[in-house]
């Protein structure tokens, strides 16, 4: 069973890209590969979505490698 962890923080982030923009309150942690992958609430929509940011491979393959990715 996959646990992924999920950290509120007390403010929003602004995103990198848009100025003005609040992209989330949160980051997600999973460390079941034995490295640790953080990313950001909004990651998805907000960078890859909307701007076309590519995720690291890394990333990527944890992704497609995890049953919760491909919900």
């Amino acid at each position: 069973m996959y646990v992924l962890h999920m950290m509120h923080m007390k403010g929003w982030a602004s995103s990198r890209l848009e100025p003005d923009v609040q992209v989330g309150t949160a980051e997600y942690h999973d460390n079941t590969t034995g490295t640790t992958i953080i990313w950001p609430q909004g990651y998805a929509h907000h960078y890859i979505a909307k701007f076309n940011v590519k995720p690291s491979r890394e990333f990527y393959r944890f992704v497609m490698t995890h049953p919760y990715g491909r919900e």
